[in-house]
């Protein structure tokens, strides 16, 4: 499997974890110095990052992550999705999503359209 290939599907992978309010596998994913940076907040390290995700996945009871684009470069994946919490609240997001030489998750950059 190529490298842009496999990080792809590393992304994938993030997103059904994501979906499945996984913080387990997620963790799996991310490097220790992650950095989390959307339209409301900026985290950086695991913890913190898996600790704002934890708290998310208990306000809501379903999340859906319906992927519509997936594009890939050397180290990078941009993801543009429509993410549904709870059946009512839809939001179209795009996600850069940046991987260390280890294939871990270094950086997600996340834009609410």
């Amino acid at each position: 499997m190529s490298k842009m290939k496999l990080l792809k599907t590393l992304c994938l992978t993030y997103l059904n974890s994501f979906a499945s309010k996984d913080s387990r596998a997620i963790g799996n994913l991310l490097s220790d110095d992650v950095v989390l940076t959307d339209w409301e907040l900026s985290l950086k390290g695991k913890c913190e990052v898996l600790s704002v995700l934890e708290k998310l996945f208990d306000s809501v009871t379903t999340i859906d992550v319906e992927p519509i684009r997936v594009f890939e470069d050397v180290n990078t994946v941009i993801i543009e999705m429509n993410i549904k919490f709870d059946e009512e609240n839809i939001i179209n997001v795009v996600d850069i999503v940046r991987f260390n030489s280890s294939s871990e998750i270094e950086s997600i950059v996340a834009y609410r359209q």
